[in-house]
């Protein structure tokens, strides 16, 4: 069953939280939040979760439709990646560094750093 509440306590510095039910209901078990909301329910947010029959359960959304924009840990693209309006990087030199010694095959060998 799908269910709506308001988170109660975040746990697990923010992979679970536990939600207090609209139905009057006691505080849910730890639900999972999905990475998408890594560390963007805190407490008093009104979100939609499902429970399972073990006790076990996740966040399927906020009720205000927003989401944590911030992904934390590497991220890994397996294809092309498309910006349409700009790049911004913590580290600015590192990035910049990355850009500015890398090399491209060549027929006659390796080209140089670029200039």
């Amino acid at each position: 069953m799908i269910n709506k509440g308001n988170v109660s306590a975040v746990l697990q510095d923010g992979r679970a939280v536990s939600v207090k039910p609209y139905t009057g209901e006691s505080v849910t078990s730890p639900l999972v939040v999905p990475f998408f909301l890594f560390k963007g329910l805190p407490v008093g947010t009104e979100v939609v979760y499902t429970t399972f029959p073990d006790g076990t359960g996740i966040v399927l959304a906020r009720m205000d439709g927003e989401f944590n924009r911030n992904i934390p840990g590497s991220v890994k693209i397996d294809g092309n990646l498309t910006v349409s309006e700009s790049v911004n990087a913590t580290d600015f030199e590192t990035l910049v560094a990355s850009f500015n010694e890398h090399t491209h095959p060549h027929p006659y060998g390796q080209t140089g750093e670029p200039e």
